[in-house]
Formats: C-alpha cells, structure tokens, sequence
C-alpha cells in the first residue's frame, strides 16, 4: 500500500491574519469611540448652532464633571450623568418653556430650530462614520456638509410621518374618552372599549419603535438614500425584526460609550482641577462668572463627543442589522463605491 499523499499547500501555509470582523461583527462597535472623534467637530457645530451650551448657564453646577476629581474623597462618579449628556443634546430640540404662551411660542421655535440642526449634524456624522466603517476614502468637511443639507428633507419628513400616525392614533382616544363622559353614550362606549385598547397598542407600539430606531432614520438617509417613508419603514423593520440582536448591540454600544465617556471626563476634570487649583481666589463677581462661564462653555464644547458617538454607534449598529436581517455586507453601501 502506497503511502498517502501529503497533505496540500494551504496546510502548510502560515496563519497570516484572522479577520474577526467576519467571526464576531459586533467589534465593528470598538471603533465608534475613533469615529466619533473624527466627527467631532461636526458634534461641536451643532453644539453651537442649536445654542445648548446657553441653557446652563455659568454656574458653578454647570462646571460639574460625570468623573470629578476631589482631594479629600478622591475620584467620585455619575455614570448616570453619561446619558443625559450623551441625549440632552438631540433632546433638547424637542423642548420647549413653560409659562406664557409668548415662551412657549419661543420654546417650540427653539425646538424646531435644534430639531433641524441635529438633522443636519446627524447626516454628516453618519456619512463619516459609514466611509469610515466601509473603509472609503474619507470626504473633506465641506464636501461632508453640502451631502448632509442635501439629504436634509428626508429625516425630517420621516419625524413629521411619525408624528402625524401617533397624532392620528391619539386623536381617536381623546375622542372616545370624551364619549365616556356622557351619559346617553356611556354604555356604548364602554362597551366598545376593545377598540380604544386596539388604537393604545398600535400608538404604544409606533412610540416604542420611534424611542428605539429613532437614530436609525439618519443611517437609512445616509446609507441607503432613503426617502421619508422608506426610513421609517426601515426603522420600524429594524427595530422589531431582530429584538435580540438589537438588545445585544445596544448594551455592547452603552458600555463602550461610558468606559469612553469616563475617560473623557477625567481628563476634562482634571483640566478644570489643575485650572482652578492653579487660578486660585476668583472673584465672586463678573468676571468670576465670565471664567465660570467659559468653563461651562468648555465642557460642553467636550461633550460635543457624545451626540458624535451617539451618532457613530447608531451607524454600526444599522450596518450590523442590515447584515442580519438582509443580508447585506457592511461595506456594501454608496460610500464605498465613491
């Protein structure tokens, strides 16, 4: 019997790399802090155009840290802090003052203002996350922007159809509320009331889908150039198809947002702790409050990170659904083919 033959090159072959992204996709979530840097400077722009860093004001509370650094207790933390930094931002353009209806009227002006900065903002730190995911040759500043105003209607129409199917489902249900309140129609009502629960579960579930596939908009635009209705039905598809995997990515994508969060505010404490140990003996007057301001304008300028990452993370997070549910490689997207 003739010895077998021997076993072929590719056995013998070395190991030259291990492509992880193939076997665990979700790293791709490790490199959203690096594009969220990258992106930064988009993050700053719509800090100063939608005008957050007015709201605080200077204080001493505003120049507060999530990580702050004591002599005495050594380092205290908030990690809880790290999300409402991380939305108060994209949130805030849905505020608006209470009060007279001249506040309220400036609140919502305000609100759609933010709403619309954000969009913008959000398009181009999609479009640098994805040529980043996609490895595509990254566009300038300027290029980056004049894509995101043109792809501006879309997101903001997705939010306006979304708003027009809760406002079409709770109209119904204050309707028959109202019902309920007669007496002649009481009963009927009542008695109808199967209906009413059926509009609270198409409203709950539409409300539970934008909360959650609410950053998703902005990827299909940017992506996929999708159109309102198309973000939507995506978002909707996205958010429901794979609950799992959405959960998973999530977490994966919180936790690396604090641990990076954490160390970016370290280092903007321990900036603020060296100035104020140094800079000793402020004036408790106007110019005492013009530094505090400054400091406050300097953490939020800092903060501008967290809407980047906010924004980087939703993108990988799109890109990794999208493969999940149809079938789409990660690099398969305009950018890459530009």
């Amino acid at each position: 019997m003739s010895d077998p033959s021997p076993p072929s090159a590719s056995f013998n072959e070395p190991l030259q790399r291990v492509d992880w992204l193939a076997l665990a996709p979700w790293l791709i979530l490790l490199k959203a802090p690096a594009v969220a840097c990258s992106a930064m400077l988009f993050g700053v722009l719509g800090v100063l155009l939608s005008f957050v860093w007015l709201d605080a004001g200077p204080t001493e509370e505003a120049s507060t840290a999530m990580v702050t650094l004591n002599a005495t207790q050594g380092i205290s933390v908030e990690p809880l802090a790290f999300v409402e930094y991380t939305l108060s931002p994209i949130a805030g353009a849905f505020g608006g003052e209470a009060g007279s209806s001249g506040s309220r009227v400036g609140g919502i002006v305000i609100g759609v203002w933010r709403l619309i900065v954000w969009a913008f903002v959000g398009l181009a730190i999609v479009q640098t996350a994805a040529r980043s995911y996609a490895f595509a040759r990254p566009l300038g500043v300027v290029a980056t922007a004049r894509g995101a105003l043109s792809q501006l209607p879309a997101p903001l129409g997705s939010i306006a159809l979304i708003a027009a199917f809760l406002f079409a489902t709770s109209v119904p249900l204050f309707f028959v509320g109202g019902l309920l309140r007669t007496t002649l129609i009481a009963w009927p009502t009542a008695i109808l009331w199967p209906m009413a629960i059926l509009l609270g579960a198409i409203g709950a579930v539409l409300s539970i889908g934008a909360v959650v596939g609410a950053p998703l908009l902005w990827v299909a635009v940017a992506i996929d150039r999708a159109d309102a209705f198309d973000a939507a039905s995506r978002m909707y598809a996205y958010a429901f198809q794979r609950i799992g995997r959405l959960a998973f990515y999530l977490l994966m994508a919180a936790a690396i947002g604090v641990a990076s969060g954490l160390l970016l505010e370290m280092l903007a404490s321990a900036t603020l702790g060296f100035v104020d140990a140094v800079a000793t003996g402020k004036p408790d007057s106007a110019p005492g409050k013009v530094s505090l301001w400054w400091e406050s304008f300097f953490l939020h300028v800092v903060r501008a990170y967290y809407p980047a990452y906010f924004f980087a993370a939703a993108t990988a997070i799109y890109l990794l659904l999208r493969r999940d549910i149809d079938g789409q490689s990660m690099d398969e997207t305009d950018f890459a083919e530009a």
